[in-house]
């Protein structure tokens, strides 16, 4: 799938969240749109593979309801391209260089609270769970001085690793799952419609799709948004 077809998808969703601001006012709930930016840091990690780490830059629009007693649920969609790369060594000199390019979605369905401070200076936390959508992940590995006594090693430790040189496309191929459930939990402060937040999403479900070893993806982001 090409990237412009992805960012129409996103901007679709995007449309999708602020049409429903627009049906949600029909029954008298307000509601608020945002839009916010900022920085992601995750993990992909498992007994059986190494950890990669990546990083992403996020941009977000979400929709909050406030319910009864002040509390709000939060949702909408979040786009976020992510990059990574990493160098993992083996016997005999052997190493294997991989670097990878990502497109996610993200749909919240937070519970918020807010708590006012001082002046206009509010602090507020969510809890609920996130959706991640993997849109596309393009993999290059290279493999430097890989010999048979260093495969047998691989295979002997029973270590999960893509040692073969050359592109892959990880959710095409059948390497990950696209889709990632997270429980995701945060706070920020909120000064008149600006506002900062930080949050952390623990991975639960299993993204390995080449067997039945575990690997999750959890990590946290900051952001920055206005409310309008």
């Amino acid at each position: 799938m090409k990237i412009g077809i992805k960012l129409y998808a996103a901007l679709l969703l995007l449309f999708v969240a602020v049409n429903l601001n627009a049906q949600m006012k029909v029954f008298n709930i307000p509601v608020s749109i945002a839009f916010e930016a900022g920085y992601s840091s995750e993990l992909r990690h498992g007994k059986s593979t190494s950890n990669t780490n990546i990083n992403g830059i996020r941009i977000a629009s979400t929709a909050e309801f406030t319910l009864p007693f002040d509390i709000q649920l939060l949702t909408g969609v979040s786009y976020t391209h992510s990059n990574s790369h990493k160098t993992q060594g083996f016997p005999y000199s052997a190493y294997v260089f991989s670097q990878s390019y990502g497109h996610v979605l993200s749909v919240p369905l937070h519970v918020k609270y807010e708590l006012p401070l001082w002046g206009q200076f509010k602090a507020f936390g969510f809890l609920g769970p996130t959706l991640g959508i993997g849109l596309s992940e393009n993999r290059l590995t290279y493999a430097h001085n890989l010999t048979e006594e260093t495969i047998d090693y691989i295979n002997n430790e029973d270590i999960l690793i893509n040692y073969k040189s050359g592109k892959s496309k990880l959710y095409k191929d059948n390497e990950l799952n696209r889709l990632n459930l997270m429980l995701s939990t945060g706070g920020g402060v909120r000064w008149k419609n600006y506002y900062i937040k930080s949050g952390y999403d623990f991975g639960l479900t299993n993204l390995n799709k080449i067997d039945s070893r575990k690997v999750v993806q959890s990590g946290w982001y900051l952001m920055g948004g206005y409310r309008f």
